[in-house]
């Protein structure tokens, strides 16, 4: 009798043991993501050189395009954060020279992240206060914010992004347009709502920045871009402040 009470005991133990070991929930585990940048115009790929229909029955080509990418974080519901990328220049300038290039995207790769659901991804466009206040000289040629080119000794700031290209209409001579984004008054953070679980997987997030919404102004309209081509007053940054704000609905961002 006692043999069998004992067999018995053991018997329940290690069925409390299993079930004890099934209800327990397994780690999550750290993933990997990339942050993959693309360039359109009006959904179009953009390719640089080639004109896309503007507004004013004007045609509208870009030979430059180039931004500052800081500050990069993702967020949970509990306010918890993990950063992304401190700072890049993505530089569509060199990508997108044809159709090629233009479809293949700027990565930013195989960056480790903590696992958990994160429900907003937050960046800015340009260099926040803290290094507009240093100036190239000061980094180390593999850093970003060591392109002299990207410098405005005048301003006293990083050109926080480079847009310009050519307008072309019909009997009318062709006009270089230039915007030049810079000043910590000009600097801007963006936050967008996101559905991503990390959990021992790989994720792509896309962020893809449509060229024509850079000049939307209010009710659809666009800015005359021919009546004003070219910004070099830091007395005068509307326009600069209007291009970088449009960025915030001129880049979409899709989660793979």
């Amino acid at each position: 009798m006692k043999l069998y009470k004992h067999s018995i005991c053991i018997l329940l133990l290690a069925t409390l043991a299993i079930m004890s070991c099934e209800d327990k929930e397994t780690p999550a585990t750290s993933g990997l993501v990339d942050l993959d940048f693309y360039a359109v115009y009006d959904d179009q790929p953009l390719v640089m050189l080639d004109f896309y229909p503007y507004a004013f029955d004007e045609n509208i080509n870009f030979g430059t395009s180039d931004f500052y990418f800081s500050d990069c974080y993702l967020s949970d519901n509990n306010g918890n954060t993990q950063q992304l990328v401190d700072i890049e220049l993505i530089d569509f300038t060199n990508q997108n020279k044809d159709l090629t290039g233009a479809l293949a995207p700027i990565s930013v790769s195989d960056i480790a992240i903590e696992p958990g659901k994160y429900t907003s991804l937050t960046f800015s466009v340009g260099v926040n206060e803290a290094l507009n206040a240093t100036r190239p000289e000061e980094y180390t040629p593999d850093n970003p914010l060591s392109l002299a080119g990207h410098y405005w000794t005048a301003w006293d700031s990083y050109i926080f992004a480079k847009f310009q290209g050519q307008l072309t209409k019909q009997d009318s001579a062709d006009v270089s347009w230039l915007f030049h984004t810079g000043k910590d008054d000009v600097f801007r953070t963006f936050t967008y709502p996101i559905d991503l679980e990390v959990d021992g997987n790989e994720s792509t997030i896309s962020l893809t920045l449509d060229h024509k919404q850079l000049f939307v102004l209010e009710s659809d309209s666009y800015m005359d871009i021919r009546s004003k081509p070219t910004n070099h007053n830091p007395q005068d940054l509307e326009p600069l402040i209007q291009i970088t704000e449009n960025m915030e609905h001129a880049i979409s961002i899709t989660i793979e």
